[in-house]
């Protein structure tokens, strides 16, 4: 493989046009005489700039969603977790047994570094059929719908919200009192994350998930609230700088 000299110059050095031509003449027919097998495989293009991984990680769906439909299927009330506390986002809503929101990649994992993948992108909807108070029988102008991305650390499964992806919706007038059969109004709740090695805790690097995680907040108090979800979509697309 050729190799590129440069000689410096020293402080007093005198120099005039012939000298430093024939300094980056000597770099020119040096880099000229590169041949294909001496610049490393994606050298120039994938190693620099990450691009998108769309095969999974580990046989694992990139893509996730829940359609429940609206109605009491999938409610959130602020007496069961109120803001800042959050529950993970199911087709069940504040009961247990549903379908969660998540990419899981277990038993592999995705690790941010120096080498390999760069960052891990989300794109995620949340579509909210109504948010009022329990039975929607009138307006809660003060009170929101929050939602958020969270990550699973590894090792040890640790649940870290990203706290910049924290969306709020709030209630107005109008949504309250309508319901699927009469006037539905739907309200899509948009989430956008891209997840580096500076999000994670702990000194952890890997990743084994990503999933929504969701909160009615009250800050004025008052009758209890709810908020109803008609579906959500999850999307997580790893981005590489590596072929390793």
């Amino acid at each position: 493989m050729p190799i590129i000299t440069f000689t410096a110059l020293e402080e007093g050095d005198q120099f005039n046009a012939s000298s430093l031509n024939t300094q980056f003449t000597n770099v020119t027919a040096t880099i000229n005489d590169l041949v294909t097998s001496s610049i490393g495989e994606g050298a120039l293009n994938n190693r620099h700039l990450p691009s998108m991984e769309l095969s999974g990680v580990g046989g694992a769906n990139l893509t996730t969603s829940i359609n429940p439909g609206g109605g009491a299927a999938c409610e959130y009330h602020d007496t069961v977790f109120a803001y800042p506390t959050f529950d993970m986002l199911d087709s069940n809503g504040n009961i247990a047994g549903g379908t969660d929101v998540e990419v899981s990649f277990a038993p592999s994992t995705v690790t941010l570094g120096a080498a390999g993948t760069q960052g891990v992108l989300v794109l995620g909807n949340i579509l909210l059929q109504q948010i009022g108070e329990v039975g929607f029988a009138a307006a809660v102008p003060n009170r929101f719908a929050v939602a958020r991305v969270a990550i699973v650390e590894e090792p040890g499964a640790v649940v870290t919200p990203i706290l910049r992806s924290e969306r709020f919706i709030q209630e107005r007038q109008g949504f309250a009192g309508m319901t699927p059969v009469t006037r539905p109004q739907m309200v899509d709740l948009p989430l956008r994350a891209l997840i580096t090695a500076s999000d994670m805790t702990g000194g952890r690097t890997a990743i084994s998930g990503v999933r929504f995680q969701v909160s009615p907040h009250n800050p004025t108090g008052g009758p209890a609230f709810v908020f109803r979800v008609m579906n959500a979509r999850l999307t997580v697309i790893p981005l590489r700088a590596d072929l390793s």
